[in-house]
């Protein structure tokens, strides 16, 4: 898509550049590009993932996304680290179902 190409573009200009003309752009711009960039990656990975993901597995992303947000803001030295735990203990529990239930199958 072309608006994508353009920010692309745009950031890249201005990081090799060596010109600090970041500095003569009003913040409102700055933003709206880190919320461009940001949204799509959040809708792909957030919402999108669920066509790829059984809910077990989709449920572990949200877990992950949920824990960080929490815990990043009450503990942000830690809250990606809580985060990546919690969503290792809960992927190993989704593992353990999904293989209960596969294992129930071959045994029927």
């Amino acid at each position: 898509s072309l608006p994508t190409y353009v920010t692309g573009g745009f950031c890249g200009v201005l990081f090799f550049s060596g010109l600090p003309l970041i500095n003569f752009l009003p913040r409102f711009l700055l933003s709206g590009l880190l919320v461009f960039a940001a949204t799509g990656f959040l809708v792909e990975n957030l919402w999108d993932a669920r066509k790829t993901f059984n809910r077990l597995e989709f449920s572990v992303i949200w877990l992950i996304f949920s824990v960080n947000l929490v815990f990043s803001e009450l503990l942000p030295q830690f809250g990606l680290l809580i985060a990546i735990i919690v969503g290792l203990v809960w992927a190993a529990i989704a593992f353990a179902i999904h293989f209960a239930r596969k294992s129930n199958q071959l045994l029927r």
